[in-house]
């Protein structure tokens, strides 16, 4: 795809638009209107079907006629989201709903009236609208913090549920038809398939998720993190991923356990994310928007990168409708400055020269200055996760893969010749080593520092220079490098996992000779176990007191199975029909105990005692998923977390009980400043000043009493959301000591 078509039309509002805050939607039920959050509190709306026929004209281009199209709706509060459809099927047009910090409001543009207004102490992040789960009837959806709440047309709450983090991306995806399923991101770096209150499935990434597009049915999906990367599942198996110019994190001497990240490439987080069929193929490509003002164009099966646009500024927001209403869907591409172009996809005539020319001679770039054409990327990095070669691919994409293939093998041949001719004239003075020289790699408790550590060690009279590990969910950036002050044949790099994870590290050794002036590079691949900071000591009688126990009937040789995985150990039990283990966690020093004793009707007893009700979660949740359990119930005891927990719901009756205090406190003293302003101005108009300068005195102290409420009622507000977010993750946890074939 050498390059699309220029821009249907181009308009430009004159006000900026803000990130993602766009809908478009029929007020009259007719004619589309596009709607934006602008700076101020204000929502601007654009309506240039309401001046000519219908489907008889584009919109509007001139700033006159783009003015005369244009009305403001004054919020006069931080908006937060913005959607629009069709919440009341009776009156046959789409409803506005507005989310802010702390309310949620339905408005009926037409009417230029509120059809609701709802609190949302848990604050509005997200928005959808739509049907949902069991309802029929469409329901506005709102993600807040750790809490999904739906409203019907009235602002009553129809449905509700929880999340482990604040709700940062939502979208509706079927995970299989004749169902409508929605997806969640949050910022504890989860996604989750919701049917009704059910998780159907829960997939952990590397960074806050940020934006959520379905790609077609089956579920699957695009998703785009806070660093930067974006990738794609079909359900729960991811299809590919993109990482994007990252700097890694490095550590300056292998015994500093963190290091500050070293200034370098800033993340290129995508702002947008659209699906859309662009180059008339039939199948949905996946566009983004990037802060420079770029805007690339992918592969929605592969994420192979087919074109690339630069716009003046980024691009805030990405759409996809009729809006000339001429029967044909359109791209529509918002950018900051208020600009928006709108592109219609390729006719098979134009897609398919433009396909045949790229194969050929590869992507043509467009002459410099050529405003709303969309070009080829001149070179399409390797992506991670394709698959294998050809799975997913055209003959084209199949063409380009071999290709840079065989220029990577001749660059390796000609690298190994030339280490070859090296060694003939037996140049040690290069840095070349023995070819026996092999390195091994494990993984090793530091008991006395509390640390796990990777320990590499090299042969043949060798050294090693630095070790670079790149793992997913271990480091900022997903790489770590640390340079050997010593040159010694042994290194030991700290690894510390701020939760537990099951991830393969892949281990990049720099091996060379001392006095050399050049290394080698061994590669290989260490598997983490989930539960590696966890380490086994002797068992003793002082175990915790919290514990969740549960029954299974499978055979007690799949539990040992399990502990050898999960746990960094060779474990046989001395009983065959009992399992005793007592852990201590690195650092902390938390025990954690696991007893599996046989129990009535030939089936097991599994107890896990632990003060940590989450690392309790994780571990029924693995072993549930190990065993490929259908369900699983269990009864818990944690009167640690349960006494906390007691006093976050006091501090929530507290907090609540102020705030409606303070309410009522700031309602008397708006009244009193409205009294005080009309004897102030009655004292003026009779030209009593000894009477105006008592008013004005007392209007200030009003004044700063309601300033000074306010200043406690917006930090009780945050100690009430804090205490909130508190219940909803203790919600979450709980839910995770049982278990539901996902």
């Amino acid at each position: 795809m050498a390059s699309l078509s220029v821009p249907s039309f181009q308009i430009s509002l004159g006000h900026p638009i803000l990130d993602g805050q766009i809908t478009i939607g029929k007020y009259d039920g007719l004619s589309p209107s596009f709607t934006c959050a602008t700076t101020g509190g204000k929502i601007l709306v654009h309506s240039p079907h309401n001046r000519a026929a219908v489907g008889t004209s584009n919109p509007a281009t001139s700033p006159t006629e783009i003015e005369s199209d244009i009305r403001f709706l004054n919020v006069n509060k931080q908006i937060t989201a913005l959607v629009a459809g069709c919440l009341n099927p009776t009156i046959k047009r789409d409803t506005l709903v507005i989310g802010s910090q702390t309310s949620l409001k339905g408005f009926d543009v037409e009417e230029n009236s509120d059809t609701f207004t709802k609190d949302i102490p848990d604050g509005v992040n997200r928005i959808l609208l739509g049907p949902f789960g069991a309802s029929e009837t469409p329901m506005a959806i709102v993600g807040g913090r750790c809490s999904i709440q739906g409203f019907d047309q009235a602002g009553k709450e129809c449905y509700f549920n929880v999340t482990g983090g604040s709700v940062s991306a939502m979208c509706f995806c079927p995970w299989e038809p004749g169902h409508t399923d929605m997806l969640v991101g949050s910022d504890d770096s989860e996604i989750r398939a919701f049917r009704n209150e059910e998780v159907l499935a829960s997939t952990t990434e590397t960074d806050k998720v940020t934006l959520l597009e379905p790609l077609g049915g089956g579920g699957q999906f695009a998703y785009a993190l806070a660093n930067g990367i974006l990738g794609s599942y079909t359900r729960a198996i991811r299809q590919w991923r993109v990482k994007s110019a990252a700097p890694a994190t490095v550590a300056p001497r292998p015994d500093l356990l963190s290091s500050p990240r070293v200034p370098g490439r800033v993340d290129r987080q995508h702002l947008a994310m659209v699906a859309f069929d662009i180059d008339g193929d039939g199948a949905k490509e996946l566009i983004t928007s990037l802060p420079d003002g770029a805007l690339e164009v992918r592969r929605g099966d592969t994420g192979d990168a087919l074109a690339r646009e630069t716009f003046p500024a980024a691009i805030t927001a990405l759409a996809t409708a009729d809006y000339r209403m001429d029967g044909q869907t359109e791209l529509l591409c918002c950018s900051a400055d208020g600009e928006i172009r709108a592109y219609l996809p390729l006719r098979p005539s134009e897609s398919a020269p433009a396909a045949a020319a790229m194969a050929s001679t590869g992507p043509a770039l467009p002459a410099a200055g050529s405003p709303g054409v969309l070009s080829a990327v001149a070179k399409a990095a390797p992506e991670e996760g394709l698959g294998a070669l050809g799975q997913g691919t055209s003959v084209d994409g199949l063409l380009a893969q071999l290709t840079q293939q065989r220029q990577e093998l001749a660059l390796e041949v000609a690298t190994l010749e030339e280490n070859l001719t090296q060694q003939k004239q037996r140049a040690h003075q290069a840095g070349l080593i023995p070819t026996s020289t092999e390195i091994q790699v494990e993984l090793q408790a530091d008991r006395a520092r509390g640390v796990l550590e990777l320990v590499c060690r090299t042969t043949a009279d060798t050294i090693i220079r630095g070790v670079a590990i790149f793992a997913e969910q271990l480091f900022d950036g997903e790489a770590l490098f640390c340079p050997n002050p010593t040159l010694s044949p042994e290194m030991r790099v700290p690894i510390c996992p701020k939760k537990c994870i099951d991830t393969e590290m892949q281990v990049r050794v720099m091996v060379g000779v001392r006095g050399g002036t050049a290394f080698h590079v061994f590669e290989v691949k260490q598997r983490l176990p989930k539960f590696a900071l966890h380490c086994r000591v002797p068992m003793s009688t002082s175990l915790p007191a919290s514990s969740c126990t549960f029954r299974i009937t499978e055979r007690i040789q799949r539990v040992v199975l399990w502990v050898q995985q999960c746990f960094p150990m060779a474990y046989t039990p001395e009983n065959p029909d009992r399992i005793d283990l007592l852990f201590s966690a690195l650092g902390k020093g938390d025990p954690l105990g696991l007893v599996v004793a046989p129990a009535e009707g030939g089936s097991y007893q599994v107890t896990i005692r632990t003060d940590d009700m989450e690392l309790a979660g994780d571990l029924v949740q693995d072993l549930c998923q190990f065993l490929q359990r259908a369900e699983l119930d269990s009864l818990a005891d944690f009167p640690t977390e349960m006494e906390r927990f007691q006093k976050v719901l006091q501090k929530v009756l507290e907090f609540n009980a102020l705030r409606l205090k303070l309410t009522a406190d700031m309602a008397d003293g708006s009244n009193l400043v409205k009294a005080l302003v009309v004897k102030a101005e009655d004292a003026r108009l009779l030209g009593n000043m000894p009477l105006l300068r008592s008013a004005l005195n007392e209007l200030k102290a009003a004044n700063e009493e309601l300033l000074q409420s306010y200043r406690i009622r917006a930090t009780n507000h945050q100690e009430l959301l804090t205490c909130l977010k508190d219940v909803n993750q203790m919600i979450q946890k709980a839910a995770r000591l049982r278990w539901a074939r996902q």
